[in-house]
């Protein structure tokens, strides 16, 4: 005899908008952009914490998260305490202090151009007294489009203002020497990132 199999599916939503299972009220950066105020909302029930990592996009993920583990009959109040203790993945949004002061971001681990932009939106928040430095190895495995996704990180770099912009790799350069900024002022290259540094 087969068995039969049952499969059911629930659709939830997380976000901004109301109606869904758990809203993002409201989040903004703290202590200088080196954390995340949150404040999550599901029914009547409310939860205010602080996520002790740079960086506005994890708001959302905190948001993806509570939606899954309020699934699971986890309470709101339990779900920010646990994210208040979150800590990121090694090379992920991974924030270092240098004995000097320098704020280092580390975001290197498998970048690629979303991870990439929230990373120079992250640098941008942290406030900073001094130039603001990205160093950017190449992006791979991203298919005929890579130079094109390579110009789209650069132009955005310039867009917000980074003070000096490091580039690894091929990818970079060629889209670099593409965009005619290989010369410029505040951008340096090397082959590998051994030689930059």
């Amino acid at each position: 005899m087969l068995g039969t199999r049952v499969l059911l599916m629930l659709k939830v939503l997380f976000g901004k908008r109301m109606g869904c299972h758990v809203r993002l009220v409201a989040a903004e950066n703290t202590d200088g952009g080196l954390g995340v105020q949150v404040v999550l909302e599901k029914g009547k029930e409310m939860v205010d914490f602080v996520i002790h990592n740079p960086g506005l996009h994890l708001s959302l993920n905190a948001c993806a998260a509570a939606t899954v583990a309020t699934l699971f009959g986890v309470s709101l109040a339990q779900v920010g305490i646990s994210l208040s203790k979150f800590v990121p993945v090694h090379m992920r949004s991974e924030l270092q202090v240098a004995r000097n002061g320098i704020k280092i971001v580390n975001d290197a681990y498998n970048a690629n151009p979303i991870s990439t932009r929230a990373t120079i939106d992250l640098l941008k928040s942290i406030a900073c007294d001094g130039k603001r430095v990205a160093i950017l190895g190449d992006m791979l495995e991203l298919g005929s489009s890579e130079i094109e996704f390579h110009e789209k990180i650069l132009s955005y770099c310039c867009d917000h203002y980074i003070g000096l912009v490091g580039l690894s790799g091929k990818r970079f350069l060629t889209a670099a020497e593409n965009m005619n900024l290989i010369k410029a002022d505040n951008i340096i290259h090397a082959e590998d990132a051994e030689i930059l540094a």
